[in-house]
């Protein structure tokens, strides 16, 4: 049976931190068995990286409070199972303060459902180390980075990756989604986009990481919005009826001419 545990002032006392609001992962986070769920029931700010070792199972329940990462490092860091999800009405979020580490690595199996994640840098890599490949999904989330330079991704995808209807933005001179692979044999970069909006620079980058590097970059894009395209497409469909209506227009005219 799968336990509950609600992070209150009262489970500060598990913590070697003691201001309100803030958890150190070191000695709370760490300590709990496979399978538990945790239940945010305030903000909370890490005060080091959330980290899920390989073969634990764990759900992140945001419940309408808002999770913070350090200002140093990944708020969460996962080699395990894990899934994060938000179950309040009033919906909460992932916010991230660190301009050069990711928001959110994954290493392992990962699944964000109806989440908001934010921060300055990346905000989800997929990552590949040694023999670890990420598996990525995404679900009814909205994924926004602040970055404003075009070396890497609101999301970053080193392993495979599945986004379904969810809002990924970047900056104006950044970048929604950017597939890179290595060097490692057999560890292609797999990313399969289903029904979202992309907005950024690019929506869509494809790099090999270095350029003695073999692996490829395999995106899948199906029905994918971006809201520029999208607006260049309505600018272009609006000049071809006005250029209609003033041809139809014309020959009018000409008719009554020659009447």
């Amino acid at each position: 049976m799968k336990k509950k545990v609600f992070l209150t002032f009262g489970a500060m006392a598990l913590t070697t931190c003691l201001i309100p609001g803030v958890v150190n992962a070191a000695t709370s986070f760490y300590g709990m068995k496979d399978g538990i769920t945790i239940t945010l029931t305030e903000d909370v700010t890490l005060s080091d990286k959330f980290v899920v070792n390989e073969g634990e199972t764990l759900t992140i329940d945001l419940n309408g409070y808002t999770l913070t990462g350090p200002n140093n490092n990944y708020a969460i860091d996962n080699s395990g199972t894990l899934k994060i999800i938000d179950n309040g009405q009033a919906k909460g979020k992932i916010s991230c303060t660190d301009d050069s580490s990711s928001c959110i690595r994954n290493l392992g199996n990962l699944n964000i459902e109806g989440v908001t994640a934010e921060g300055p840098f990346v905000v989800v890599k997929n990552d590949v180390e040694g023999d670890m490949y990420g598996d990525l999904n995404i679900l009814n989330s909205t994924l926004t980075s602040s970055y404003t330079k075009s070396n890497t991704g609101t999301i970053m995808n080193w392993g495979k990756a599945e986004v379904t209807n969810s809002k990924v933005n970047a900056s104006a001179s950044g970048i929604a989604i950017y597939a890179t692979s290595g060097a490692k044999p057999g560890k292609n970069s797999e990313i399969t986009l289903n029904n979202n909006i992309l907005d950024g620079k690019y929506s869509i980058y494809e790099k090999r990481y270095a350029a003695t590097d073999k692996n490829d970059q395999n995106v899948k894009d199906e029905n994918a919005v971006n809201p520029k395209t999208s607006d260049m497409i309505m600018t272009v469909v609006l000049i071809a009826i006005i250029a209609l209506a003033g041809m139809a227009i014309a020959v009018i005219k000409l008719r009554k001419k020659n009447a």
